[in-house]
């Protein structure tokens, strides 16, 4: 990672207002601020070009939160991605923000795609150790908790080594709900919390989320 970027408090968020489907960006942008503003300067935006390896290389920390589940990225806003993430850029990819594996090379970034949820609910979630019995960073000081969100489920991509690091239950079994990987110098993490602004608003998720985005800018 680049001096600039490891110090850079930027914290760039991409989604969809006008042409969103089920996750409009503007219904979530007080939570974001109110979660990250004391440790980065929060950008919003749903211009899909902020990807491309000459605008993205200064931010400290890239949140996906797009809607749009038929391909909308370019091959050249994938490949800046990617660059960014390897060259020790950070990505959270936050909930809907997993429509970005519908590009085939931003699968294979996150790791997994999404297959569908059952209804919007409470749901039981709780970290995972590592083999070692250790937490990871992320969740260390995570407590078990109850929250309302969609229940999503996903198709890992055979290969890629990740760490799940939460899980959530529902009748009787006990699904991934977070996972980290390290992609060259760079870091990602995948959460399926953050709905709408009701399952932003539980302590525990909004923990989640700004230990996500510190961790995935080599802040702790």
């Amino acid at each position: 990672m680049t001096a600039v970027q490891r110090q850079s408090r930027q914290a760039m968020v991409l989604g969809d207002i006008e042409k969103m489907i089920y996750h409009p960006l503007d219904r979530i942008q007080q939570d974001l601020n109110e979660m990250l503003g004391e440790h980065f300067t929060v950008t919003f935006t749903e211009d899909y070009e902020v990807m491309r390896k000459e605008q993205i290389t200064d931010t400290g920390v890239f949140v996906s939160y797009t809607d749009k589940w038929d391909g909308p990225v370019t091959d050249e806003q994938a490949d800046g991605l990617i660059n960014y993430v390897v060259e020790g850029g950070g990505l959270v990819v936050l909930h809907t923000g997993v429509s970005f594996s519908a590009h085939a090379k931003l699968l294979e970034l996150i790791g997994a795609r999404f297959t569908g949820h059952p209804p919007y609910q409470s749901l039981e979630f709780e970290p995972l150790k590592k083999e070692s019995g250790d937490l990871h960073p992320i969740v260390q000081e995570l407590q078990p908790f109850h929250s309302e969100d969609e229940p999503y489920r996903y198709a890992f991509v055979e290969g890629v080594e990740k760490q799940v690091i939460l899980h959530y239950s529902l009748d009787g079994e006990t699904y991934p709900a977070a996972w980290v990987r390290h992609i060259g110098k760079g870091r990602m993490v995948s959460l399926m919390p953050g709905h709408n602004s009701n399952s932003l608003q539980h302590p525990e998720v909004r923990k989640l989320i700004l230990t996500s985005c510190l961790w995935a800018a080599g802040r702790i």
